[in-house]
């Protein structure tokens, strides 16, 4: 039957019309959705993909939905105090209100961005990619010819304490274990 109505969703989307450039723009969206887009690159008759979508609090209601899947689960490893929700804000995900992500031609090669809105707020993995946007500076030193060019800003300061975080939201014994390997030395690696 899932076949059968893939192969007719299929069969619609055929004919369904273009959205233009033109129609695109005309397009009207939520403030969360123009913040995002402001960020992105249109492109153009040269843009290939440009998606903007509003997550505000589906992390927060997926975790939800686990902790009321866990709660019906007998005796299991985690211990009572185990909240998904907790974790998922230890790890900052509840700050995620949006993403977007665009792609076009660039004369001969291809420019892809992609962009999370938080509104600000970086905690959890998010510290971890950096504080503040910056103009990216790859084209300044990237090889002529490069096949693939990546960058992004990663700020390890708050490692420590996200892990710590982490370990609380898992309490016990788990938490003891997480802070006795971020007491060892590490060894030189040369950076």
């Amino acid at each position: 039957m899932k076949s059968h109505l893939s192969l007719l969703a299929t069969a619609f989307l055929g004919f369904a019309p273009a959205i233009t450039p033109a129609a695109a723009a005309e397009l009207k969206l939520s403030d969360r959705l123009t913040k995002i887009a402001s960020h992105l690159e249109a492109g153009g008759e040269t843009g290939v993909h440009f998606s903007v979508t509003d997550t505000k609090d589906d992390l927060m209601d997926l975790a939800g939905f686990i902790d009321k899947l866990l709660q019906k689960m007998p005796e299991n490893e985690l211990p009572k105090s185990f909240k998904t929700t907790d974790l998922f804000r230890h790890l900052g995900l509840d700050a995620l209100q949006g993403r977007g992500s665009s792609c076009h031609k660039a004369g001969d090669h291809w420019h892809s961005r992609s962009f999370i809105l938080t509104d600000g707020k970086h905690e959890g993995l998010l510290s971890i990619l950096g504080k503040k946007a910056a103009k990216p500076i790859s084209h300044d030193f990237a090889p002529a010819g490069a096949d693939l060019v990546l960058e992004t800003s990663i700020d390890l300061r708050d490692y420590g304490k996200l892990v710590r975080d982490i370990g609380k939201s898992l309490g016990g014994k788990a938490e003891s274990e997480i802070e006795g390997v971020l007491k060892q030395e590490l060894d030189e690696i040369g950076m």
